[in-house]
Formats: C-alpha cells, sequence, structure tokens
C-alpha cells in the first residue's frame, strides 16, 4: 500500500485481487469489480480491466483473456487464429471510477486496433508478442516504452 497526493488529494493505493466477474460484457465486469473495490475500500475506488478481442471469433477472448493467456501462451493465442485468415483484434482498457461504495461508477474506455501475428521475443508481458497496433510493423512487445505508451489503449482515454 502507498499514498500519493495529486491535486490535493490523497490517494491510497491498495492492491487487493478482486474476483473476475464472469460476463463477456466488459463494462458490466469493470463496473462491478469498481463497487467491490469501493465496499473493500471503504471510499472511493478506481479500477482497471483490459480485454482482447479477436474479431475472427466474435470479440473471444475478450474479458476471458486473463485464463486465455495464462492456460494457452501468447503462441497458444495465435495457434487459434492461424484458422482464420482474418487475424485483426482490438485491445480495450476500461478504468471504473466509484466514488462512494454505493455509487454508480463512471467508465472511461481507451481501444486500440491491431493484428495478431506469431509471437516475437522482446520485453513486455501477457499477449505483448503477439499484438501489433495498427500502423506499426512490429508488436508491443518490440516497441520502446514511450512508443507503446503513445498507442497503448491505456493511453485512449
Amino acid at each position: 500500500m502507498s499514498n500519493i497526493t495529486l491535486l490535493s488529494v490523497n490517494l491510497r493505493v491498495i492492491q487487493v485481487d478482486l474476483p473476475e466477474i464472469q460476463e463477456v460484457n466488459t463494462e458490466g465486469i469493470a463496473k462491478e469489480k469498481a463497487l467491490l473495490a469501493a465496499q473493500l475500500a471503504g471510499g472511493s475506488s478506481l479500477i482497471e480491466d483490459t480485454s482482447l478481442e479477436f474479431h475472427a471469433l466474435g470479440g473471444m477472448p475478450g474479458p476471458y483473456i486473463k485464463w486465455f493467456q495464462e492456460r494457452l501462451k501468447s503462441v497458444g493465442l495465435w495457434r487459434i487464429l492461424t484458422a482464420y485468415e482474418d487475424k485483426s483484434a482490438t485491445a480495450v482498457c476500461t478504468l471504473a471510477f466509484s466514488i462512494a461504495p454505493h455509487a454508480d461508477p463512471v467508465l472511461f474506455t481507451g481501444k486500440v486496433e491491431g493484428t495478431i501475428v506469431e509471437p516475437v521475443e522482446g520485453r513486455g508481458f501477457g499477449w505483448d508478442s503477439i499484438f501489433v497496433p495498427r500502423g506499426e510493423d512490429q508488436p508491443f512487445s518490440c516497441l520502446s516504452i514511450e512508443r507503446k505508451n503513445e498507442l497503448s489503449h491505456r493511453g485512449k482515454f
């Protein structure tokens, strides 16, 4: 846990492992997690939820990307798409802010379009080695930290 002061507001950062909400709607997941986090914190909360949507699979794995990545690794995710011509994908980051434990959360969503490729070693984590953002010729794992941050779904709010 750490404290951060921002705009004269004292923020307390708490690492909690919230339950993985089983729903295909990323916004619904983010809202529910924000409410759970606000209840745990006894006040306001800000949470992030990430999804990776393969267009050929109708948006899956979507919010289940954590579990797909954990079980299949990046190479397994790439192999799934080898059966399809369409390798396009959308990376989505949803932030949900709840002012109080029972307040309706406000959502912010950032997206970046891209293509899934055979894994390329480099830095990064998760599916960074297979996701090439539109307009680039290499995956997140091979981009400089500065360039990745410019393109990332986390910076598109």
